[in-house]
């Protein structure tokens, strides 16, 4: 009878983590979301979206000069190891809200101020895009900058979609 209850058990406990699989192979991303300082396209979801790539990639339309061209990617390709700081250090400091959060008794004050500072993070990133963004803008003309404004407008209308 022994061997018959902890036979039931152990079959049982693996039915059930066979059942949990799927759900816990899932990526569901981050819980919290944050917008940026300004209603760019980068704000209508951080977490899943690359504001940057966006302006980039609207930037394809726009029948760039060379000087234009040469310009920005000069001025972006400066920028970069500006961005990979700041998104190492949010990535350091998320790992560290997850591990807080996650601890065995979760402290809420630590949680709570490594939210703030993930917060700040994002929020130096997306205020490091919006400079790029001016500074794009600064090189277009009048037609390239209305064409620019409705492809971000654009690729914003798709994400929220």
């Amino acid at each position: 009878m022994r061997t018959t209850v902890s036979t039931r058990t152990v079959s049982g406990v693996a039915l059930s983590l066979l059942l949990c699989l799927p759900a816990l192979a899932q990526n569901r991303g981050p819980v919290m979301t944050t917008e940026g300082p300004s209603a760019t396209a980068a704000a209508v979801d951080g977490w899943d979206r690359d504001p940057l790539r966006d302006i980039l990639h609207c930037l394809r339309v726009l029948n760039l000069s060379e000087a234009q061209l040469t310009a920005i990617q000069q001025f972006v390709n400066g920028e970069k190891p500006t961005l990979q700081t700041l998104h190492d250090t949010l990535k350091a400091d998320r790992q560290t809200l997850h591990t807080d959060a996650t601890a065995a008794p979760p402290d809420p004050c630590k949680v709570g101020n490594d939210y703030l500072v993930v917060r700040a993070d994002r929020q130096a990133i997306y205020a490091e895009i919006d400079k790029i963004k001016t500074f794009i803008e600064g090189q277009l003309t009048e037609d390239q900058k209305a064409r620019f404004e409705g492809c971000l407008k654009g690729s914003e209308a798709a994400a929220a979609s």
